[in-house]
């Protein structure tokens, strides 16, 4: 049988007890089973809305570093970085897109 996990609701009855891994998908994502309902899912992942990554993102260009901006923002720091890195090549590719082609 697969592993228990606590926490983890399931998106059909709501129950948090009697989920266990279940498989994973052909795309690598872990499957999950709930014994209550035997309803086999995917857990949706928390995430950020878009609003929180560029107030971050805001905060870091201002002088603070990924750490201080994780803390004020409740997550590591390593993602704060990685949506630096995205909104900085978004902007690149905004200014190609922008400038005249020679």
């Amino acid at each position: 049988m697969g592993t228990k996990l606590k926490g983890v609701g399931c998106n059909k009855c709501g129950a948090v007890h009697g989920q266990i891994k279940k498989g994973k998908t052909p795309s690598g994502s872990q499957r999950l089973f709930c014994k209550v309902c035997q309803n086999k899912y995917t857990p949706v992942k928390k995430g950020y809305d878009e609003e929180t990554r560029k107030l971050a993102v805001r905060a870091y260009m201002a002088g603070n570093s990924a750490r201080k901006v994780g803390k004020m923002f409740g997550m590591d720091g390593n993602t704060v970085t990685a949506w630096v890195i995205f909104f900085r090549g978004r902007r690149a590719i905004r200014q190609c897109r922008q400038s005249p082609a020679n």
